[in-house]
């Protein structure tokens, strides 16, 4: 299974001062943002829907909030949020299947729920750092990345293992995993500074492919790869070799919705759309 990154969490993270918000298309061209929430305190780092209806948000502070009604209302899990003894924040979360849950943060404050959200455990096995970035691809075998610093579970949360770590690991920004294997993640490097880098031995190692202060990376199929530095680049062989395929247009953010369209934000909010793979964006 192929996980994709869940698209709203760039738009959760944008607009976390404007509530939450849904997205309907009029036509082929003109689309409708619509605010369903009161502005939240604090800032949201990421999301995770089980349904249109039920689903989570993360963010500062330990917040844990959910959804039942498609984001107009929300209220805190108790023993995950407000009453949780930290201030370190939340940084993502992902739910694997209908069941089973991971959330992640600072300091190897994580928590694991395999009741769809109902009720969450601390994973008292996750590896030390601040881990910002979920990538399962499949309901067992998930990656986490970190500030230079890459993990993998292998049983859906239970128990982790350390890959690589800096000066070898790069400092991620962005990170998509196709397989068990072969991951990309851009960030900067100690010894090779930023840019692209590959893995193809499941975050062990990492080789460079292209220099260059890249934002995200996103798989749109097993070959076709997007990165973004504000311009778009395309490679066609799994992350080896790149190309530009549009000037700058200022995409800080990119989310797979099919293999052809992506959604991305940038970095003063702008919501972007591509339904040619990348090659082409409206501003929405």
């Amino acid at each position: 299974m192929q996980r994709r990154k869940d698209w709203w969490r760039a738009v959760s993270c944008w607009f976390a001062g404007a509530g939450f918000l849904s997205f309907s298309s009029l036509t082929s061209a003109q689309f409708v943002w619509i605010q369903h929430a009161p502005s939240f305190t604090d800032h949201l780092n990421g999301v995770a829907f089980l349904t249109p209806m039920h689903g989570f948000v993360v963010g500062t502070r330990a917040m844990l909030k959910e959804t039942r009604d498609g984001g107009r209302t929300w209220h805190s899990r108790s023993g995950v949020s407000a009453t949780t003894p930290t201030v370190d924040p939340f940084y993502e979360i992902l739910f694997l299947d209908s069941q089973v849950g991971l959330i992640t943060g600072n300091n190897d404050f994580a928590f694991r729920s395999t009741d769809g959200g109902l009720t969450w455990q601390r994973m008292s096995s996750m590896l030390t750092g601040s881990w910002y970035y979920l990538d399962a691809v499949s309901p067992h075998m998930v990656f986490v990345g970190a500030n230079g610093s890459c993990g993998f579970s292998g049983n859906a949360g239970l128990t982790w293992e350390r890959r690589s770590v800096y000066p070898d690991c790069p400092i991620m920004y962005g990170m998509d995993f196709r397989d068990a294997n072969w991951g990309l993640a851009v960030g900067n490097h100690a010894s090779l500074g930023v840019g692209i880098y590959l893995t193809t031995d499941g975050g062990r190692t990492w080789s460079q492919r292209l220099a260059g202060a890249f934002s995200d990376v996103v798989f749109m199929d097993s070959n076709v790869v997007l990165a973004t530095n504000g311009a778009i680049y395309r490679s066609s062989d799994a992350g080896f070799s790149w190309m530009q395929i549009t000037p700058p247009v200022g995409v800080a953010e990119l989310e797979r919705v099919d293999s052809s369209t992506l959604v991305g934000v940038s970095d003063l909010g702008d919501i972007w759309r591509s339904a040619d793979g990348g090659f082409t964006w409206e501003k929405v």
